[in-house]
């Protein structure tokens, strides 16, 4: 495995459900610098406490000279969450749990359903108007977030 030192996350799949709850407790007991989550049932995600995905689009718009409202992300799991709930629009694929759907600014289609395609096509072929969030806002959410950690 190539560059794993520098891997934010690594997905597991395990095809015994009934282990799967032991082994992520005994990853969380032993990696206490990982975060440990079940994304599915037969699916976990090992993830750098000190990072996410919301972190790393932060970077590549810093990078890009995006701003933060620009962006439009698409999501269907946890560890979507927070980027869909801080980028300009955030969307969340109809299968996604509550809680994700919760936070987006759009609920489209299922994967199965062409969902991404669906929301290209209406939002941005239609021109559709969309409230854009406070990029300021934003990142003192962010800065706090990191405070308290």
């Amino acid at each position: 495995m190539e560059n794993f030192e520098s891997a934010t996350d690594v997905k597991v799949r395990l095809t015994n459900e009934r282990a799967l709850d032991e082994i992520v407790q005994s990853l969380a007991d032993f990696f206490t610098s990982v975060d440990v989550v079940r994304t599915s049932p037969h699916d976990i995600v090992l993830t750098n406490q000190n990072t996410s995905k919301f972190d790393g689009l932060l970077y590549l718009v810093r990078q890009l000279g995006f701003s933060l409202s620009e962006v439009v992300a698409v999501g269907d799991g946890y560890e979507d969450a927070e980027l869909i709930e801080k980028a300009g629009l955030g969307v969340a694929m109809s299968q996604a749990p509550k809680e994700v759907r919760e936070k987006a600014d759009w609920i489209t289609r299922t994967n199965d359903m062409n969902g991404v395609a669906y929301m290209v096509k209406e939002v941005f072929r239609k021109q559709l108007r969309v409230n854009i969030k406070n990029e300021n806002a934003l990142m003192r959410e962010r800065a706090e977030s990191k405070q308290q950690c």
